[in-house]
Parts: structure tokens; C-alpha cells; sequence
């Protein structure tokens, strides 16, 4: 028969290879690098979109001259519209995607020439020839009254 204190040395020497193995072990893999594994990071997904306008520029060609200018629309401007999502996480910018590019607004101004003198006519009138062909002598309201009406006026 195998005495008590020979199967307890021999369990407790067999428990301290066991650990000493064990050990060189893991001194053995520690020698090299050990590897991390990173965290699985969610990527940044876009939503919660909505549409907005873009204005579209007025741009002015030509002169306004000394006497004023006249205007005409050479292009006529059209908005243009962009896409504008919230991320899903926070720290992020929205992300803005433009759909149509807006398009200018041309004017064209073109001076207006300097204004041409009057004509001056003569002083006063002197008579006036009636619709039907009559000449009259009267130069106020009421010439030409019996004739039709005045023609015209004449001056002197």
C-alpha cells in the first residue's frame, strides 16, 4: 500500500510542473507582441433630409448714363435647390449636396440718349384752319366751332 504522504507529495509536485510549465508558457508568448482588437465603430449614416432654395444672383450689364437708362432682361434667373441631411452622430457637419446650380439673373442697361431740344414755335396764334377746309381768324376756345373743330392752328 501506498502511504498518504507519498500520494500528497506526489499530487503537489505534480500541481507545481504542471504550473512551471504553464509559466514557460506564458513567458514564451509574451515575448511577442500581443495583438488588440479594436473596437467595431459605426459608421456615420446621413438623415432627416430636407430641401432648400438657392437664390440665383442678379448681375448688371452696360452703362446707366448721364440721362438715366432703360433696362431688359437678357437671362432670366432661375433658383437652384440643395439637399441638406443630418448626421447620426454628433460632432459631425451636415452633409449639403447640391442638385441644380442656380442660374444669374442678366439685366441689360442701355444709357438713354441726351433729350433732343424742343421746338420752339412761333409767339402766338394768329387763326386756325377748321376740319371742313375753312380758315378762321378766332385763336382760342371755340374757333372752328360751327366747321367741325380745328385742324390746325397757325402761328405767326
Amino acid at each position: 500500500m501506498v502511504s498518504k504522504d507519498k500520494i500528497i507529495k506526489s499530487t503537489i509536485g505534480a500541481v507545481i510542473g504542471v504550473a512551471a510549465v504553464a509559466g514557460m508558457a506564458g513567458a514564451a508568448n509574451n515575448s511577442q507582441p500581443q495583438q488588440t482588437i479594436a473596437p467595431v465603430v459605426q459608421p456615420v449614416t446621413y438623415s432627416d433630409c430636407r430641401t432648400e432654395e438657392i437664390p440665383f444672383e442678379t448681375q448688371y450689364e452696360g452703362e446707366t448714363g448721364q440721362y438715366g437708362y432703360t433696362e431688359t432682361i437678357k437671362q432670366q434667373g432661375v433658383a437652384g435647390s440643395k439637399k441638406i441631411c443630418k448626421p447620426s452622430k454628433p460632432g459631425y457637419e451636415d452633409k449639403v449636396e447640391v442638385i441644380t446650380q442656380p442660374v444669374n439673373h442678366v439685366i441689360v442697361r442701355t444709357p438713354k440718349p441726351a433729350p433732343q431740344p424742343v421746338q420752339q414755335q412761333s409767339h402766338y396764334r394768329v387763326g386756325a384752319i377748321c376740319r371742313d377746309g375753312w380758315q378762321s381768324h378766332a385763336t382760342g376756345r371755340g374757333a372752328c366751332s360751327h366747321h367741325g373743330g380745328v385742324s390746325e392752328w397757325l402761328y405767326e
